[in-house]
């Protein structure tokens, strides 16, 4: 996984049960047996998400950050009345990352500009 404005090394994560060799491995029968001897020490549980205790309601609740989000873009922004707390909580989070991240563009962008155009700081 590669993060945007990351360098090469990117961090590492759990590629599920499904797609990991230490998991394939370990011994055991069921699943329950094979993570249990593969993911307990593993340095990629945190990152886990197969099997992971609160991953659905996390991934609907950033979906639901993402949907509130579109809708505003749209011209359509959503009462807050309609809103969980945690929903609004998380799309304001959101809309301060996009805002962070359309920033962070823009400085770029002119960075970019200034270096074409030949212009440098005194």
């Amino acid at each position: 996984m590669k993060w945007f404005g990351h360098g090469a090394t990117a961090p590492t994560v759990c590629p599920g049960e499904s797609a990991c060799d230490r998991f394939k491995t370990a011994a055991g029968k069921t699943r329950e047996v094979k993570a249990r001897n593969a993911c307990t020490n593993c340095d990629l549980l945190p990152t886990k998400l197969d099997g992971g205790r609160d991953h659905k309601a996390i991934t609907a609740l950033v979906e639901n950050a993402v949907e509130i989000e579109v809708e505003k873009t749209a011209g359509y922004p959503r009462c807050k009345a309609m809103m969980t707390a945690l929903e609004f909580r998380a799309f304001l989070l959101l809309d301060e990352l996009i805002s962070i991240q359309d920033r962070r563009i823009g400085v770029e962008n002119n960075l970019c500009h200034k270096a074409q155009a030949g212009w440098k700081e005194a």
